[in-house]
């Protein structure tokens, strides 16, 4: 992911400087892509176990999954011919319904936020972790 960071600089560039839509949609395909790479698993599977049960895990783990837990509600299903849009972060109308009024000021900032935690706990994960046999490490949750 190591190609990622300029673009998340340059995501947290656009914000300061006013640029709240570009600021999201940088974010949303840069948290999407380590999502998709560290997990190596469906959107739809990866939303699913995001959720937390504090009692199940330490705390290493809780530190991880607190990190990922927005990543459920930025997975929301959307598509155009059901239902309304969420106004919440949403990687699908970012990602396929591009629309201004779900490119905001606040979603632009979530989306730096989200991103910059999704690629904070990754890294702690994977600076701590050994994969078997030098490849690369798949995170599991």
């Amino acid at each position: 992911m190591a190609g990622a960071e300029p673009l998340a600089r340059a995501s947290i560039a656009a914000l300061a400087a006013g640029h709240g839509q570009a600021a999201q949609a940088l974010s949303v395909v840069v948290a999407e892509s380590a999502l998709k790479v560290a997990l190596a698993k469906s959107y739809t599977k990866i939303s699913q176990e995001v959720r937390i049960d504090a009692k199940e895990v330490g705390l290493r783990a809780l530190r991880y999954r607190a990190a990922l837990a927005p990543v459920a509600r930025f997975y929301t299903p959307y598509y155009a011919s059901v239902g309304e849009k969420p106004d919440a972060l949403s990687r699908h109308v970012s990602v396929h319904f591009a629309d201004a009024n779900h490119y905001t000021e606040v979603n632009g900032l979530l989306a730096v936020m989200l991103m910059t935690s999704v690629l904070r706990a990754l890294d702690d994960y994977w600076s701590r972790a050994e994969p078997p046999g030098g490849g690369e490490a798949v995170v599991t949750l």
